[in-house]
């Protein structure tokens, strides 16, 4: 008798352990895949004057992405890559920031 009694409360609560844990699956939000937004910023070094792009739209020349820099990580900004290349007496450097959408 009571061993009858034993084995209906280990199923008992090995069932009520099955449904808990199928119902915290079921429930759990999924956030799925975050999203990114890119933002570049293109030097030129060369003659006449130097040339900086944003997003492909001039900017003045007075500023560089040094001093840009600060402002874009205050807008959540993270700089991932740069990368540099020379042509003749021209030199390129593409920055490449990133932030969540």
């Amino acid at each position: 008798m009571k061993t009858k009694l034993y084995l209906l409360l280990v199923v008992t609560a090995f069932v009520c352990v099955v449904l808990w844990t199928a119902h915290a699956q079921v429930t759990r939000t999924n956030p799925g895949r975050q999203a990114w937004e890119y933002k570049s910023l293109v030097y030129t070094l060369g003659d006449p004057q130097p040339a900086f792009y944003e997003d492909g739209k001039q900017i003045p020349s007075s500023l560089t992405p040094i001093s840009k820099a600060p402002g874009l990580r205050a807008e959540g900004w993270e700089l991932v890559s740069v990368t540099g290349t020379a042509y003749g007496q021209y030199q390129t450097y593409v920055y490449w920031f990133k932030r969540p959408k």
